[in-house]
């Protein structure tokens, strides 16, 4: 019987739900009442069922695979796939993906939804004009050079990776969070947007410095994709020690058994040798975690840490600007001798926010040597205090308001650090 043509749908007693039995079936004949006899592959006699049970249904599209089409089915692509056929049963849309063994041809059927088909994100002429392009440079290359041998191997570019997208241009797309994110390694609050980037955008580049934490954001993300029950992940570089980093990481904190080391041939003999070990210590892991707890409770556990780590990136930027205003006070100092300052030490604005005295001191360069009229006076009494013996335009009194503005804003963000470590 040729699966291409026709799709025997068998009603499952227990539960009702149809289910493909073709690749099982010899043959069938459809009586003239509606019942319909069926002879199973190594049986003699045939099974007669009712019309209710039995559904003999044609596919509605065959798509060929091949130039530059591929299938993919729950995620993986299957190369030696030949053609997908899809129809339409009582349950819904099935594939029937057929594909090339070494005992010829064999098929096998999904829901439509878990199955894709998928076509070369080169196959475009600008793509393909991209591709020749980086090519040619690679032939450049010395013979053993890495890259030859990847690019002499790249026959099929995936449409949703990122060389894919770059190569299309197409733009960054963004999805909803399906389940809450897990932070069970250490992360703050850039971190944790960094996280969510990666986890809902199509393209996530997270750059910066040694120390800032990259390693944790990876090992963030590697457990969320696992936990998601629907993926898994790869971790790649130019260079071993990066990817061992994060190996080691993982199996100092106790997770070493959700991470292969498949670099080469004896990294994957060693670790199919560590099979039966990897699988005693994944029984270990499990009987040792404890019960998961209620989401409610996880919610709200995460959203105090939230808070708390916002207020750690408050209180560092305030941190920051201590130093800088330090570092500022010391190049004053180092320029300014004590006696270059105007004895102002009963002034009322010297006892004002600094914002108060940088206030005057913008204001008055701005004014110059503007006449003061009396409102202009009166609003400076105001906001100032008595201005009294005050001239802006003395150098010494503009270095006096200068050296109090950096005391007093070095004092008050210091009181700010220590009403967050008193509160």
């Amino acid at each position: 019987m040729d699966a291409r043509l026709v799709a025997v749908l068998v009603a499952d007693r227990a539960t009702g739900r149809f289910v493909d039995k073709t690749r099982d079936v010899l043959r069938y004949v459809q009586q003239v009442d509606g019942r319909v006899e069926i002879v199973f592959t190594g049986r003699s006699e045939p099974y007669k069922y009712g019309p209710e049970r039995v559904r003999i249904v044609a596919p509605a599209e065959r798509v060929h695979l091949g130039e530059g089409r591929l299938v993919e089915v729950d995620g993986v692509i299957w190369e030696k796939a030949t053609e997908v056929c899809t129809f339409y049963g009582p349950d819904g849309a099935w594939s029937r993906v057929f594909y090339a063994t070494g005992q010829g041809e064999a098929h096998r059927s999904r829901p439509a939804a878990q199955v894709r088909i998928i076509t070369d994100a080169a196959s475009s002429s600008r793509a393909a004009g991209i591709l020749s392009y980086w090519r040619d440079i690679v032939s450049a290359l010395g013979a053993d050079d890495p890259l030859r041998q990847v690019y002499d191997s790249l026959n099929f570019v995936h449409p949703d990776s990122a060389l894919g997208r770059f190569m299309a241009g197409t733009p960054i797309e963004s999805s909803e969070l399906g389940t809450p994110p897990i932070y069970p390694f250490r992360c703050n609050l850039s971190q944790r947007q960094a996280v969510e980037n990666a986890l809902t955008q199509s393209i996530s580049v997270i750059e910066g410095p040694p120390g800032t934490g990259k390693t944790e954001t990876i090992l963030n993300l590697v457990a969320n994709i696992i936990a998601s029950g629907s993926a898994t992940v790869g971790i790649v570089s130019f260079g071993n020690s990066a990817v061992d980093n994060v190996r080691e990481k993982l199996e100092t904190l106790g997770f070493g058994h959700v991470v292969a080391r498949l670099g080469n041939k004896e990294l994957v003999t060693e670790f199919f040798d560590r099979q039966h070990r990897r699988n005693a210590e994944l029984k270990e892991f499990v009987n040792q975690t404890p019960l998961e707890p209620p989401f409610d409770k996880l919610a709200e556990v995460d959203s105090r840490l939230r808070r708390l780590q916002a207020a750690e990136r408050e209180r560092a930027g305030v941190r920051q600007e201590i130093e800088a205003y330090a570092l500022e006070l010391q190049h004053f100092e180092r320029h300014v001798a004590p006696d270059e300052l105007a004895q102002l030490d009963r002034l009322p604005l010297l006892r004002r926010s600094s914002d108060r005295i940088l206030d005057y001191l913008a204001e008055s360069e701005l004014e110059g040597a503007r006449r003061r009229g009396l409102v202009r006076r009166i609003r400076e009494y105001l906001k100032y205090g008595s201005l009294r013996g005050l001239d802006p335009s003395e150098t010494a009194t503009v270095l006096r308001l200068q050296r109090a503005f950096y005391d007093r804003r070095i004092v008050e963000l210091s009181l700010r650090l220590t009403e967050w470590t008193t509160s």
